[in-house]
Parts: C-alpha cells; structure tokens; sequence
C-alpha cells in the first residue's frame, strides 16, 4: 500500500481505537496465540502497515487492549483519592462495586484478561503486572493505608493484602457466577448484592469477636 493509500486510510478512521477495538475482539475470542496481526487487520478494515505504525508488535498491541480494559478501574481509582476520609471505608466499598460492576458488564475481556493470568506465557506475567495492573494495584494500596493511618482498618495488616483479597472476592465472584447462582442453600440472587455481603465479611471477618484470637 502506497504512503498516500496509507494516510487516506488512517483519515477514513483506520486509527488506534479502530484497531483496538478489533483486537479486543479477537483476542478475547481466540486468545493471544489464535489471532494474526493479518487478521486483526482485517477485523478493523485497515492494513497491516496501519497496525505497526500504532503498535511494534503483536505483545505490544495485546498489551495495550489489556491496558484499555483497566482504565476505568484507574478512573474510578483517581476520583476516590479525592475523598478526604476513609470514614466507614467508603473509597473501598465504592471501588469494590465498580470494579465488579466493570469485570461484568465487559465480561469478554475480562476472561481474556483471567485466561492471561491463568494460561499465559511467563514472560508476559511481569509486564502484565507492570503494564496493565501495577498503577491500579498501588493506588488501591494507598486506599487502605489511609484508612489504616485514620483508625478505620486493622494497622497490623499487610495492605497489599487486603487489596488482593478485594480484588480476589470479585473475581472469584465472576468466575464462578454460573455456578454459584445454582447453588443449594445459597443467597445467590445478584452480583451486586453477593459482592456487598462478602465485602462486608472481607471487613468484619467471620469470627466471633467475643472469641477474639481464640476463636481464630
């Protein structure tokens, strides 16, 4: 394809969120490995040229669909740490629930970005760590340090860890939502309501805390 073909393309909206979009889509059906770089120019209705000019490779590309997925969360992660108190755990509760409100109603990429973590190369686990997860991950750690520094959450807790058991909860919750919801002797009504009570016991705990240690 000629330089003049190639810019008459881009301006006809072969651009970035054009190819994103069709490799969010691909990849989310088939995984990494499935899709071509052919394909997902293909899918967009651009050339291949077009997709290199965006992104170096395929990883960099896929990267960047993964990143795109978790803005959002960084969005709502952004105007929490404007709240000037932790004061009932507020920022927690209302990450908890967009976030699960975010991994469900874009369910596709969510299990592309769950198979990754589960199925996906090695070399690809530090950079998603990196790349698409660390910001997010730090910024709901600061959450709970500052509830921790008002009195609000336990200070003798690894942050970190209270993050990842937040985090874990809902997608635990969406992984095994089409089980759970048949479950006998379960109150699996709706995810919003499941993830409400399991935070709560994420926070109060389940032992009795008459029996303070003992009962732990």
């Amino acid at each position: 394809m000629s330089n003049e073909a190639q810019v008459s393309e881009m301006r006809q909206g072969g651009g970035e969120a054009r190819i994103l979009d069709a490799a969010e889509e691909l990849f989310s059906r088939h995984g990494f490995d499935a899709v071509s770089m052919q394909r997902i120019a293909a899918r967009a209705g651009v050339s291949k040229a077009n997709i290199f000019h965006h992104f170096t490779n395929k990883q960099e590309l896929y990267l960047a669909v993964l990143e795109r997925a978790c803005e959002r969360i960084g969005e709502v992660l952004r105007e929490l740490e404007q709240q000037n108190n932790c004061e009932n755990v507020r920022p927690l509760r209302e990450f908890a629930a967009a976030h699960l409100g975010h991994i469900f109603a874009h369910a596709d990429v969510s299990r592309l970005i769950l198979r990754e973590v589960l199925d996906g190369a090695p070399e690809r686990g530090q950079l998603m760590a990196v790349r698409v997860f660390g910001d997010q991950f730090s910024r709901l750690v600061a959450l709970v340090r500052q509830g921790q520094r008002e009195g609000v959450l336990r200070a003798d807790m690894a942050a970190a860890d209270a993050a990842a058991c937040m985090v874990g909860l809902n997608v635990f919750l969406f992984q095994a939502w089409p089980v759970l919801r048949h479950l006998p002797e379960g109150s699996f009504d709706e995810p919003r309501r499941v993830g409400e009570r399991w935070l709560r016991l994420l926070l109060l705990g389940i032992v009795d805390p008459r029996r303070g240690e003992e009962g732990a």
